[in-house]
């Protein structure tokens, strides 16, 4: 089965409904995996009991302080790493920042804003006002994908997911790189 990595939403150390939308996502297609990055992380990470999540993977830093350019570095870091079959990340200003940048560090494709995606990785999107229905796909690497929040009602499950630490490195360009204003991960 193959692992599907998606990024857990979170602020003030709480997740985000998001969070749980998106493990139902990544459980749909395979082995659910949420990525954590943040300096509270296992308190945030019990939070995923509640959802079918197999796997957590938590990246201590001072992630908060450099915000999305650094976090795309970590991410496209355990990309590099685990080869998972897709990334999931919420379709936020934030979300769609990291997004782009995991796409063009891993050169991968990029889908932005589906409102659903299947097993075989096909998204759909709702497009000019929700008037067009859009099925697309990634050709090119590992599909970064990101999905509107309450497009898919959360599947609550008991789960103790395993818990794996990660080390990634914060390079001197993304902790250079303008922060932008729009809400932390």
């Amino acid at each position: 089965m193959s692992s599907v990595i998606f990024l857990v939403d979170h602020s003030a150390g709480k997740i985000s409904k998001a969070a749980g939308e998106l493990a139902t996502y990544a459980k749909s297609i395979g082995e659910s995996v949420a990525v954590i990055f943040a300096d509270n992380a296992e308190q945030i990470a019990s939070q995923l009991n509640a959802f079918s999540v197999d796997k957590v993977i938590i990246v201590a830093g001072e992630w908060d302080k450099y915000g999305a350019p650094a976090i795309a570095e970590g991410l496209a870091q355990i990309v590099a790493a685990k080869n998972p079959a897709a990334v999931l990340i919420t379709s936020t200003a934030t979300g769609k920042e990291i997004a782009a940048r995991v796409s063009v560090i891993t050169g991968s494709g990029i889908i932005t804003d589906a409102v659903s995606v299947d097993k075989e990785l096909i998204t759909t999107q709702s497009v000019f006002g929700g008037s067009t229905t859009v099925h697309s796909t990634v050709t090119k690497g590992v599909p970064v994908i990101t999905l509107r929040a309450n497009s898919i009602e959360a599947i609550p499950a008991t789960s103790a997911p395993a818990i794996e630490s990660f080390s990634a490195t914060i390079s001197d360009a993304a902790k250079l790189a303008p922060i932008s204003s729009a809400t932390p991960v």
